[in-house]
């Protein structure tokens, strides 16, 4: 999902009212890291919450990955990731 997407997916409701808590919780919970490349959420990148079927209504664990804004931005952009580092629960 893009930028505009997740903005207007947010508007409508869809990542839940308690979705910042949410993510919060998750980013501690798998390690405050990246799950591809290991950044910590320091600048210049923010640690993030991909939807890997791109439902943000979907919260089954196996289906969100904790990314850096990077590499988020390189699987939306469809880049190729090895495969081995796309760890599902």
């Amino acid at each position: 999902m893009s930028g505009r997407g997740y903005l207007k997916a947010m508007k409508e409701g869809k990542y839940g009212k308690d979705w910042k808590e949410f993510r919060k919780r998750l980013i501690e919970e798998r390690g405050g890291r990246c799950e591809i490349c290991g950044w910590d959420g320091s600048w210049p990148w923010v640690l993030t919450v991909h939807h890997i079927d791109g439902n943000p209504e979907n919260r089954d664990p196996q289906n969100l990955m904790v990314l850096c804004s990077k590499c988020h931005l390189n699987i939306q952009r469809r880049k190729k990731v090895p495969e081995a580092q796309l760890r599902l629960l």
